[in-house]
């Protein structure tokens, strides 16, 4: 069966730092329905690897 994304909840320990705290909460603000559709065509859609789509994708949102 195919989840379709629809939304992201992070799931972190509560001895997460701060600065990693606000950096998942930046991240997960952006990720959008339609945002993590674009990213599945990515990878399936271009066959790109997880590494080159997240770091093109931090990249365009001024997070790297």
């Amino acid at each position: 069966m195919l989840i379709l994304p629809q939304n992201v909840t992070p799931l972190v320990s509560a001895s997460l730092p701060a600065i990693a705290v606000t950096a998942i909460n930046r991240v997960s603000a952006l990720l959008a329905p339609d945002e993590l559709r674009a990213l599945n065509r990515r990878s399936t859609g271009e066959g790109l690897s997880s590494r080159v789509i997240a770091t093109d994708w931090l990249t365009s949102k001024k997070l790297l």
